[in-house]
């Protein structure tokens, strides 16, 4: 019974993230993007929304790190061909940026990272195409650093 409760969760896992595997890194090109929206865009929080006030919960990127020294990147944005997020990516409380991809219109903003060596804190970064640039912060407890 347990082998096969195991074998279901791990259909459903995969099926959760076939379309993350779908998303495609970024270039070079993609990456001096990504460098212009840090640079030259404000980024908006769940505390400080700037004129995005109620827009929070669709926005922000959820992180949560796994086993494996992964990191579970999901913006539980709605998606359409006028407004989706366009990039993602992560950085270590170093600024190490890591897991940056580009998605298109119809991509689900869902990824496993995998966390760089000595990650303590991690910063989610989610840009919406309409809404902007939002940020993230997730501390690993002393349980996930065990895990990784």
């Amino acid at each position: 019974m347990a082998k096969a409760a195991n074998l279901l969760l791990s259909g459903i896992l995969a099926a959760l993230f076939i379309s993350a595997d779908a998303l495609k890194p970024c270039s070079d090109q993609d990456l001096d993007h990504i460098e212009e929206l840090k640079r030259d865009s404000p980024t908006f929080t769940l505390h400080s929304p700037g004129p995005w006030e109620g827009k929070q919960q669709k926005h922000i990127p959820v992180l949560a790190a796994g086993g494996g020294r992964t990191l579970h990147f999901k913006v539980p944005h709605p998606t359409s061909s006028d407004h989706f997020i366009s990039h993602v990516w992560a950085e270590t409380q170093t600024g190490e940026r890591f897991g940056a991809h580009t998605l298109e219109p119809g991509d689900n903003p869902e990824v496993l990272m995998r966390l760089p060596e000595g990650a303590q804190t991690v910063r989610g970064f989610a840009h919406c195409n309409t809404h902007g640039l939002w940020v993230a912060e997730h501390e690993l407890s002393h349980k996930e650093h065990q895990g990784l």
